[in-house]
């Protein structure tokens, strides 16, 4: 418990990252071998949330998510850093 798998595409499928709580800026997600700009899809466990950002540094919140998400639609692939919390 207490964390979020990204996905790089749709559907749950392609590679994938496990994000337990804390702040991931460009380069946290690039040691973790995830590429800004290619999220697609999402789940979230049942005690966390996970914030998108569209800039790095944390700057533009796109969308916070509390459950899983199989399309990020109009978001998708544009992410630049994301904060996992612990949903209260």
């Amino acid at each position: 418990m207490g964390k979020a798998t990204v996905y790089y595409k749709e559907g749950f499928d392609g590679r994938s990252a496990e994000l337990e709580f804390g702040d991931y800026d460009e380069d946290d997600l690039r040691r973790l071998n995830i590429d800004k700009d290619t999220i697609s899809s999402l789940k979230v466990d049942d005690d966390a949330k996970i914030t998108l950002y569209g800039q790095e540094h944390f700057r533009r919140p796109m969308a916070t998510y509390y459950e899983d998400e199989k399309d990020l639609g109009s978001i998708h692939n544009r992410t630049e850093s994301i904060r996992v919390e612990r949903r209260v």
